[in-house]
């Protein structure tokens, strides 16, 4: 399992910035380095991140309480989802390298 944890601050909201950034995110997840699924969690408090999530395209998978302690505290998180095939791009396994033996 790859896990790709990241996080974004905007500072000039309302002109598209993160919508591009994340866009760009997603489409290097799946077509470079040949991820199936991509998964956010979001304060539910959060709903300009949640308008994002779902303006590019994303999938309310569901709500996790207690996921992440952060400034003392525990947050709960609304789970999104991007599946490779939701963006267009079809998923293949790559080819396991074969390992040395000693």
């Amino acid at each position: 399992m790859l896990i790709w944890d990241t996080g974004f601050l905007i500072t000039n909201w309302g002109k598209g910035y993160g919508k591009v950034g994340v866009r760009l995110g997603i489409d290097i997840a799946f077509r470079n380095l040949k991820l199936n699924r991509l998964e956010t969690g979001i304060e539910p408090k959060n709903l300009r991140s949640i308008a994002l999530a779902k303006t590019i395209g994303m999938e309310r998978e569901g709500y996790s309480e207690k996921r992440l302690y952060l400034r003392g505290q525990w947050l709960d998180m609304v789970i999104f989802v991007a599946r490779s095939e939701d963006f267009g791009i079809e998923w293949k396994p790559q080819k396991q390298k074969k390992r040395a033996r000693f």
